[in-house]
């Protein structure tokens, strides 16, 4: 075996650490540059942004999850805001384009859990939730590939925005006039949190989700675009907007491509020790 000069490590040790380092990269490359979306679940989100209504600023933070079967879509929709102030932090619709399959626009299942907030003098409590006994949503085409699913549809609508959590203390303590009404069944939760415990929303649904008949011979050639969700109870689908026109990334994809980079790195330093 033949050593380096100035070193204990032999040349012939370090081949197999560096075919295996190249394996691995080219492994974590390809998966992590493979279309993201082709998969039969596909997830739109915000992210934390504001949207302006009437010059005050509200911060916003929502996502939309399709599951797409070739014999339905199922759409779940999360507000991430926490203990959100005003009305207009509320979704009220979702509009998107779809393509590679035909959607009839009517409600065929769901699931959600409606609630009120207290109103002055005592306000942020929450009133009596229940899970759902109507679609409340609706869906509407709006084209031959776009459609709406809304409770704040063309014409506004004030009943079914889905709200974010509340406090730490399981109230809505920032809440305004327009949040807190003291009427029961107003809101819907949308956190996909576990509550437990006497948290109000312990034994309920904090997923809402509206399904839909759809068809297509391959679910996984289904694409879904321009997204926008839409806030607030104002005419038109909302008072403010916020357009997300292609999917999210999943986590683990841009985790796994940032991955292939960082064994690319090793790989390549392996080289160079290698040659000396």
């Amino acid at each position: 075996m033949h050593w380096n000069r100035g070193t204990k490590n032999s040349v012939a040790a370090s081949l197999p650490v560096t075919r295996l380092a190249n394996w691995l990269v080219c492994a974590a490359v390809v998966i992590g540059l493979a279309p993201i979306g082709r998969a039969n679940t596909v997830e739109f989100a915000t992210g934390p942004q504001n949207i302006t209504v009437s010059s005050i600023v509200y911060p916003e933070n929502a996502s939309a999850t399709f599951d797409i079967t070739s014999t339905a879509i199922t759409v779940q929709l999360l507000n991430l805001t926490v203990n959100p102030i005003d009305v207009n932090q509320a979704i009220g619709s979702l509009q998107f384009t779809i393509t590679g399959g035909t959607l009839n626009p009517a409600i065929a299942s769901y699931g959600f859990t409606t609630f009120g907030i207290t109103a002055a003098p005592v306000a942020g409590s929450i009133i009596s939730p229940a899970a759902a006994t109507t679609a409340i949503w609706s869906a509407n085409a709006l084209s031959t590939t776009d459609f709406s699913l809304c409770v704040v549809c063309a014409g506004g609508g004030t009943t079914g925005l889905i709200l974010g959590g509340p406090d730490g203390t399981d109230t809505y303590s920032a809440a305004d006039g327009t949040l807190a009404t003291g009427t029961s069944a107003q809101w819907i939760i949308g956190t996909d949190q576990t509550y437990t415990g006497t948290q109000a929303f312990a034994p309920f649904d904090t997923t809402p989700s509206w399904g839909m008949n759809f068809s297509t011979a391959d679910p996984t050639s289904v694409v879904i675009t321009n997204v926008i969700f839409g806030f607030g109870e104002g005419t038109s689908y909302g008072s403010g907007v916020i357009d997300v026109p292609v999917e999210t990334p999943e986590p683990g994809s841009v985790i796994l491509f940032g991955t292939g980079l960082g064994l690319l790195a090793i790989a390549a330093g392996a080289r160079r020790l290698r040659r000396r």
